[in-house]
């Protein structure tokens, strides 16, 4: 049957349906392995062989959801439901599929080539065709921020930078500058690709990753994805790099932060060890990845509650369908 959509892949509950020519092909997907392995390989990596059931006690839940509005609690406790429902099925329900199917197809209809090197949506341009929905379409969940307008004159870092299509989503939050950092020397030549793209004038693009200590690093580089690594072997997916704290940056070049949003690979915890003293003195809206393990899941919500600041929390997790992929802890201080 000809469709006038000529390539794609969406969900269907039971199906996988792709185009190709024009020609549509519909698979019965679902009801093979193949999309339980999936989600069985995404809990498995977040899990990193802990067994849910061991280590969610009841006082463990309680501490995480205290003080988390109903919505967030839901996604939490949603959350878990779909690890624990992998081990049995496929963990999204009907409407959660065609919900994202909606979406999804709305959003890659929009992507235009404009040439080899150059990719638009809408008005935002990249080097490469890597538009991200939890980027363009749900905005780093920025709409979730209560008082958005406090950060008008204030800076805003942005700690895993990649090819810069966060700075540019950040960048129009504020009138004052984004810091974004991205320590690869691959990522930070397309970094810059995306601001000659854009002409974006108030982003400025660091190379250099943020810890907790000032050192220098190996760091495997994979796509979109790095990792920090310790005694790796040199070949071309390592790198060196030099890591800093976003205190000493702070410090030396007078910043006043207003909002912080972090995804560095599971990496987070070390850097809110090297910012505490900003967070501290300054209280930013923090935007932070706790997707990568469980333990981020659980734990840096406890961490930043420990330094009694008053932040209030929330939980924000976009249709993205899967099971916790792009998980934000948003940490504001009303």
């Amino acid at each position: 049957m000809q469709e006038k959509k000529l390539f794609g892949t969406y969900f269907e509950y039971g199906k996988l349906t792709v185009f190709f020519c024009g020609i549509k092909f519909t698979l019965n997907f679902w009801k093979r392995d193949a999309a339980k392995r999936s989600f069985v390989w995404q809990a498995k990596n977040f899990l990193a062989g802990i067994e849910l059931e061991e280590f969610l006690t009841v006082d463990k839940y309680k501490k995480l959801i205290k003080n988390l509005d109903e919505n967030s609690a839901c996604i939490i406790s949603r959350t878990f439901e779909k690890l624990r429902a992998t081990k049995v099925k496929i963990p999204l329900t009907k409407d959660e599929l065609a919900e994202y199917n909606s979406i999804y197809e709305k959003f890659t209809s929009r992507i235009f080539k404009v040439n080899d090197d150059c990719y638009a949506y809408g008005k935002y341009l990249l080097p490469k065709n890597q538009f991200e929905l939890n980027v363009f379409y749900y905005r780093h969940g920025l709409d979730e921020i209560s008082n958005k307008e406090i950060l008008k004159n204030k800076s805003v870092i942005d700690v895993g930078g990649y090819m810069g299509e966060s700075a540019l989503v950040l960048s129009e939050i504020t009138n004052s500058k984004v810091y974004t950092f991205e320590p690869t020397t691959g990522n930070y030549a397309l970094l810059e690709k995306t601001l000659m793209l854009n002409g974006i004038s108030n982003i400025v693009p660091v190379k250099k990753a943020l810890g907790k200590s000032a050192y220098r690093a190996n760091i495997t580089v994979c796509n979109s994805g790095s990792t920090m690594v310790a005694n790796a072997r040199v070949n071309e997916c390592v790198e060196e790099i030099e890591v800093i704290t976003l205190d000493s940056f702070v410090e030396e070049y007078g910043i006043d932060v207003g909002l912080i949003k972090v995804d560095i690979e599971g990496a987070e915890k070390d850097f809110l060890i090297g910012a505490k003293k900003t967070i501290c003195e300054q209280k930013p809206v923090l935007l932070l990845s706790i997707y990568h393990s469980l333990d981020d899941y659980v734990n840096l919500k406890l961490l930043i509650e420990s330094w009694n600041l008053g932040y209030s929390f929330k939980v924000y997790h976009p249709n993205l369908g899967n099971i916790v992929a792009e998980t934000l802890l948003i940490c504001e201080v009303i």
